[in-house]
């Protein structure tokens, strides 16, 4: 009997971890009450981080903490899947909760179906390992968010007016991106090569989190800017590297770039004050307030496009250059791609044509003449600003 037993509840705690391995939920802070559809929403879509971890989640919440602090009446939604045994309970330790919590795997057509209730979205972001051409993993191996499929497009009409995307992944950019700001006509960020974690240390700056890449282990414990334990996500970002990406999907060295870039096929200003408003959601040294100055914004939009190194030279001479650029007596063509050429793009798309099959992908017809490419986005997001500061958020 005592055998049975302890097989019953063997099985049923096996039961109980598959059940839960294999759920998505849609979760809202307590303290904005129960999931209205029709509130101008932010949705952060967090895909299962499997060797990552709860990684991609953490940098996921480090947003939802500024857009909290910076647009209190917008409602934020967090999309994603339990990673593990511990993640549900630390983050209802949080004030989550979980109105919607099944046993469905996350995938294109559940996450749409989700994303597809709101009527209002301002902002949609996703954050996990990416294929370039499959799309964010979802819940694992086999199930991913397809940007390719009908369904997606769908999504358009339930933009406001001014919203943006980013997709906070491996070469995001390329094409998703790309075809993304076509598709849903709204400003749309991508990578051009691999992405990393970066966290905060105790010396204030943004470090990649790798052995030997911060001066000490001496990691932050809690982000004083935000008053939040980096537990609660306060304290990691997600950003790209800064060299070609050469791994499952292909070996992409030549041209490319070394910070998010966005699309928009809307008139430059319009485009321009999206590009600026995302910033408002970026885990910086000082992260901005919707009050911030223009010196303010600029430092920021500095660290938005610059690398991170632990000797910090290259970081400090990027930032000089666009402080340069945005007094009109600098560089246009500065570039901080390493051992490749910076690649020509515009607001509209960029001069590279990648095509895949569902294993492998290639890049051709590349072009980095002339490429001031991080320049034109640092005035890009400068212009803005200014905007916004005129018509308002």
């Amino acid at each position: 009997i005592m055998i049975s037993i302890l097989s019953l509840v063997t099985f049923i705690v096996a039961l109980v971890m598959v059940s839960q391995a294999q759920a998505y939920f849609v979760g809202i802070q307590a303290s904005q009450g129960s999931i209205d559809y029709n509130k101008p929403t932010r949705i952060l879509f967090s895909g299962r981080g499997t060797d990552l971890g709860i990684q991609p989640q953490l940098s996921a919440l480090g947003r939802a903490q500024l857009y909290k602090r910076n647009f209190p009446s917008d409602q934020i939604i967090l999309i994603s899947v339990f990673e593990n045994a511990d993640n549900q309970p630390i983050l209802l330790k949080q004030g989550w909760i979980f109105p919607i919590d099944n046993g469905l795997k996350l995938g294109t057509e559940t996450g749409s179906k989700e994303i597809l209730k709101f009527s209002k979205i301002r902002s949609l972001e996703f954050f996990g390992h990416n294929s370039p051409s499959l799309g964010t993993q979802a819940d694992g191996l086999g199930f991913r968010y397809d940007f390719r499929e009908p369904i997606v497009k769908s999504i358009a009409p339930r933009f406001m007016s001014g919203a943006y995307a980013i997709i906070h992944g491996c070469n995001s950019g390329w094409t998703i991106a790309q075809d993304l700001s076509n598709k849903w006509n709204i400003a749309v960020a991508g990578s051009f090569t691999g992405t990393r974690f970066e966290r905060l240390h105790s010396d204030g700056h943004f470090y990649v989190d790798e052995e030997n890449r911060a001066p000490s282990k001496e990691w932050a414990t809690i982000n004083p800017d935000l008053n939040e334990k980096c537990s609660r996500g306060g304290c990691l970002r997600m950003r790209p590297s800064f060299s070609h990406y050469n791994g499952k999907w292909g070996d992409f060295q030549g041209p490319l770039l070394s910070h998010y870039k966005f699309f928009c096929q809307l008139n430059e200003r319009d485009c321009e004050k999206s590009m600026a408003q995302s910033l408002y959601g970026y885990l910086a040294e000082k992260s901005l307030r919707q009050n911030a100055s223009f010196a303010e914004f600029s430092q920021v939009a500095k660290e938005w496009l610059c690398p991170i190194y632990k000797v910090r030279d290259k970081v400090e001479d990027c930032m000089q250059q666009l402080g340069e650029i945005e007094a009109g007596r600098g560089n246009m063509q500065i570039s901080y791609v390493i051992n490749d050429a910076q690649l020509t793009c515009t607001l509209k798309s960029c001069k590279a044509v990648m095509t895949c099959d569902d294993h492998k992908c290639k890049v051709s017809n590349r072009s980095s003449t002339n490429s001031d490419t991080i320049a034109q986005e640092y005035l890009h997001l400068l212009n803005g600003f200014r905007a916004l500061q005129q018509d308002g958020f």
